[in-house]
Parts: structure tokens; C-alpha cells; sequence
């Protein structure tokens, strides 16, 4: 069992933009390995998370910027001005990615290496992403990010969450 162990972090809640605090985690798994020599791996589902912390509190560290992050998928339709049904998942390293994953099918007479999820879906919402992520820049995604989650910074700034 501890050979397959990975511990999974989420993003953030949606509305009250509150995060889990990953360097602890980190810092904990850290410690754990001193302990035991268990090298624990954290995946960090990002959901919404991944697409506001980046933009309104970029010195919150809570992704590659860690070691042990491995993995980090978001939600690209959420907060990442992108079309319903855009995700991502991307990986560290290339050796990070499950062998599982891939298949090798025959195509033109020759082996090749395919990664492809179940259920997967066109690319159209990617590249819909992508030239947003071109269009506006990271000024422009800050900036419409700051508009649209003010009227919760604002609300919870007087009713904080206790």
C-alpha cells in the first residue's frame, strides 16, 4: 500500500477563495519521509483554485514551485475564461505521467506511443483557452479576475469566515 500512496490537495472553495496551506503539507510529507524514507507525492486538484491563485495571490505557493508536487489539474471553464468542459491536467515530468496511460497503437506501419484519456473531448475548448491565454496576457486575466471576485473579497472582508 505505501508504494502507491499519493496524497491529493484540492484548490480552493469557489466562493470564499480559501486555500490549503501546501507548503505545510509539503513540509509535513517532508518530515514524514525523514521518519519512514516514504517519499509521498502530492497531487493538487486545482479546480477554480489554479485559475485565480496564479492571477490574484501569485506569492502563494502551491504549485510546481513545491518538490513534491507531481501533478495539478484545473478547470479551465471556471475561472479560466475558457468553455464549459475545458480541463487540463498536466504533469512535472514526462516519468510523473502513469505508464498506464499510454498505448501504443499501429498507425502507418509503425509503433507509436498515444496518450488519450476516456471520454476525452475535441480540442476546441483547448484552443479557445489558449488564445485567451494569448489575447489577454497575465495583466488582462489579473484584471478580470479582480473584477469578477471582488464582490466576495468585499463580503468576506466584513463577514469572514470563522
Amino acid at each position: 500500500m505505501e508504494e502507491g500512496c499519493l496524497l491529493q490537495s484540492r484548490g480552493n472553495t469557489q466562493a470564499h477563495i480559501q486555500y490549503e496551506d501546501r507548503q505545510a503539507i509539503s513540509d509535513a510529507l517532508d518530515q514524514y519521509e525523514k521518519e519512514t524514507g516514504i517519499d509521498i507525492p502530492i497531487h493538487v486538484d486545482a479546480a477554480s483554485g489554479g485559475f485565480v491563485a496564479p492571477f490574484l495571490q501569485p506569492d502563494f505557493v502551491w504549485d510546481f514551485r513545491l518538490q513534491r508536487v507531481k501533478s495539478i489539474n484545473a478547470s479551465g471553464y471556471k475561472y479560466g475564461l475558457a468553455p464549459l468542459g475545458c480541463g487540463w491536467i498536466v504533469w512535472r515530468e514526462k516519468k510523473d505521467l502513469p505508464p498506464d496511460l499510454f498505448f501504443i497503437v499501429n498507425c502507418l506501419g509503425g509503433n507509436m506511443p498515444t496518450f488519450s484519456l476516456n471520454f476525452s473531448r475535441p480540442g476546441g475548448q483547448i484552443i479557445a483557452q489558449y488564445y485567451n491565454f494569448l489575447s489577454h496576457g497575465l495583466t488582462s486575466y489579473r484584471a478580470i479576475h479582480q473584477v469578477l471576485l471582488k464582490p466576495y473579497i468585499d463580503h468576506f472582508a466584513i463577514h469572514p469566515i470563522v
